[in-house]
């Protein structure tokens, strides 16, 4: 499906390590690959899915009566990303924010896509907990495998996971009260700041964004991060949640398959691997 055996199993070893659920679909919908995060994630193993329709293992009704990979399509659009509530293997609603690309033939014609996917049950959980500072909300904190931080009006950091620990090199306790800037320093901490834009916001939005920061020991790291508004039982925006995922290991294997083949050359041959590339975070 993706050209050579050598390009194949560098895709697949990339999409396995991805810490998103990732699957692929031909042009029926039917599942042609699934990720093992993606098995932990719905409860069900690759061999029972592929070739079985993917709103039969999601079991959302809009899956099956409003594919996003249409609306991608038509809309132009590279990357569709959007909320959605499935249903696991043990029938428990979790709520996942997925990202989705259409694969189309030369004449614009969807004949397959790629789509990613994350748990976002401990976001949510969080969001819930997080006015009350208790034990159980830091144990919400410290058991999410990305680096979560709660940040006030003025950014100012109020909690600050093992993660994030781990991430920057700052423990808890140095970092907590800090401007959230001054802890992560990164590449967009300045003008472009996300969480600005959250605050003027009067949606209800999630800014995702790229950038580098620099640690303590001034190693440069890439990560992903997400600005979600924290608001009181007014409706106020008091603050913000922000995760952050490293992205070390994702550019460390693209950087691996862009040093044996020329990229170009690759997708230049084979669409399907630039969609690859397009999806991947």
């Amino acid at each position: 499906m993706f050209g050579t055996a050598v390009q194949m199993k560098e895709c697949r070893f990339i999409l396995e390590n991805l810490a998103h659920g990732v699957f692929t679909v031909d042009k029926d919908r039917r599942i042609t690959f699934f990720n093992t995060t993606a098995e932990d994630i719905t409860g069900y193993r690759s061999d029972e899915v592929l070739g079985r329709y993917c709103y039969e293992i999601f079991k959302s009704r809009s899956c099956q009566f409003s594919c996003k990979l249409d609306e991608a399509a038509e809309l132009g659009r590279k990357v569709l990303n959007f909320d959605l509530e499935i249903e696991n293997r043990e029938g428990l609603r979790v709520p996942i924010n997925i990202s989705v690309v259409p694969l189309l033939d030369e004449n614009g014609l969807v004949i397959g896509g790629i789509e990613s996917f994350e748990d976002r049950s401990l976001i949510h959980e969080l969001l819930r907990k997080i006015r009350s500072s208790n034990e159980r909300s830091k144990m919400i904190l410290d058991s999410m495998p990305s680096a979560v931080v709660t940040i006030d009006r003025s950014g100012r950091i109020q909690s600050f996971n093992r993660v994030a620990e781990e991430l920057t090199g700052y423990k808890r306790e140095e970092a907590i009260g800090h401007l959230c800037r001054e802890v992560f320093k990164g590449s967009r901490c300045g003008p472009d700041c996300p969480f600005k834009q959250v605050l003027g916001s009067s949606q209800e939005t999630t800014q995702k964004w790229e950038m580098d920061i620099t640690t303590r020991l001034d190693r440069i790291i890439p990560v992903r991060g997400t600005c979600s508004a924290l608001k009181n039982d007014a409706g106020k925006i008091v603050g913000a949640l922000e995760t952050f995922e490293n992205l070390s290991l994702v550019h460390e294997l693209q950087k691996e398959i862009q040093g044996r083949y020329q990229l170009e050359d690759m997708v230049g041959q084979d669409p399907k691997i630039q969609k690859i590339f397009e999806l991947l975070p």
